[in-house]
């Protein structure tokens, strides 16, 4: 007896585990005459995970001899091995099981019995703890097209790899984009889910976590994505024939996408500029194929040559441009003067004796704000400004000699940046 007693304690302080409740001596001699035997579990480890092997090791003690007959192992009353001790030593055997993973995840209670023989009485091991937790997993993440543009819609593929295959995954994948989810999603028989979503321009991280099941535990993966803007090229044009200062001015922007399967580019303005300052900004409507077009209007330019360009820019998914610019004349507009005649006698049109009148036309229309001067001969008789009608009014009633004397006057208006010249004759009447 006392032989067993040290072995049993040699066995407590070398196993992993420590049983649950104090620790029992053998019993004494069966009634039948059996053999007093013990029994100790001895699990190689306090846990695993689903399914991995369970390794346990029972002992047989015993002073009449080697306990040779099988033991049986039980996981909370359930038997999941069975194995015959083999003798180590003129007192002990042992049997060594190796049992699959096919514990669920939870807790359990090990134990051993040995039912009898024919030496020796039945014995049982206290009873164990043990726990099996969820398998791992591993989340790989990958994106189809993996170097996108801006604003391009990418397949994000998240694939769980399961450490084991006792069972079948199941639970979702949520995915991320920074703090925003974007999608969640079942995972599928193959352990894989995937989202489509838009990338933005610049550097982005999609992250796929999944949310692990009854057998299995979670894990997340993430893949990192740079939205390139995609390039762009810029031309502008002026619409229409030669410019004559009064005309109104189209001008066109065309941005074209250099990468077809973007398609025309989007958002943004197109800003237009003559002789290097901005005249108009224009949002870019999309066209055909990968054209975005944008017109302005303006009323007119100045008389003169002019440097007219275009750039594009602050679009969220298309890189900037800026086009060729191009030389634009516009020619002086011809003007034509109509002048009154001019009365010292009786007036029909009611106007003072010695008033004068002249009007001033550019392009068959009325110009105000025109300097026009009135002389007789050598004798300037006044200047005078255009009025909204486009005529000016010269009150000549102190110069009635020089009037008479050259027979009535002439309106000159001498041209300016943007109009020509153009004078007529008043005649004396009266």
């Amino acid at each position: 007896m006392l032989l067993v007693r040290r072995l049993l304690v040699a066995l407590l302080l070398t196993a992993p585990l420590v049983a649950t409740g104090p620790v029992p001596l053998p019993a004494a001699r069966a009634d039948d005459g059996r053999e007093p035997a013990y029994l100790v579990l001895s699990p190689h480890e306090i846990w695993s995970f689903y399914g991995d092997p369970v390794d346990v090791t029972v002992y047989g003690l015993s002073e009449a001899g080697p306990v040779l007959s099988p033991v049986t192992v039980f996981a909370s009353g359930r038997a999941v091995g069975t194995a015959a001790l083999e003798p180590t030593g003129n007192a002990w055997s042992e049997a060594h099981f190796t049992f699959p993973g096919h514990l669920e995840p939870g807790s359990y209670t090990l134990y051993a019995t040995f039912a009898g023989d024919d030496r020796f009485a039945p014995a049982s091991t206290h009873e164990y703890p043990y726990d099996v937790v969820p398998a791992e997993t591993s989340v790989s993440v990958t994106a189809s097209p993996a170097t996108p543009w801006a604003q391009q819609r990418v397949t994000v593929t998240a694939t769980v790899t399961p450490s084991t295959d006792a069972a079948e995954l199941t639970g979702t994948v949520t995915f991320r984009d920074r703090d925003d989810v974007v999608a969640v999603r079942p995972v599928g028989e193959d352990g894989t889910a995937s989202v489509t979503t838009e990338v933005p321009a610049g550097s982005t991280r999609i992250v796929a976590r999944y949310s692990g099941d009854a057998h299995f535990e979670y894990s997340e993966g993430q893949v990192d994505l740079y939205g390139r803007l995609v390039p762009t090229t810029t031309s502008v044009t002026h619409q229409g024939g030669s410019l004559t200062y009064g005309d109104p001015v189209h001008l066109d922007g065309l941005v074209t996408s250099t990468v077809a399967d973007m398609g025309a580019p989007t958002g943004g303005a197109v800003t237009f500029t003559v002789d290097g300052h901005a005249v108009g900004t224009v949002a870019p409507v999309p066209g055909a194929g990968v054209t975005s077009l944008a017109g302005l209007d303006l009323d007119t330019l100045g008389a003169g040559p002019h440097r007219v360009g275009a750039s594009y820019g602050s679009s969220p998914g298309f890189e900037p441009s800026t086009a060729t610019s191009f030389d634009l004349v516009v020619a002086k507009r011809a003007t034509t003067m109509s002048a009154a005649p001019v009365f010292l006698g009786l007036n029909p049109f009611a106007m003072p004796n010695g008033v004068l009148r002249a009007t001033v036309r550019g392009g068959g229309t009325v110009t105000a704000g025109l300097p026009v001067t009135f002389t007789a001969g050598r004798t300037a008789l006044c200047t005078a400004t255009t009025d909204a009608s486009g005529v000016a009014i010269c009150d000549a009633r102190t110069q009635k000699l020089a009037l008479t004397l050259n027979g009535g006057y002439v309106a000159t208006f001498a041209g300016d940046a943007n109009n020509l010249g153009s004078s007529a004759r008043g005649n004396l009447v009266g």
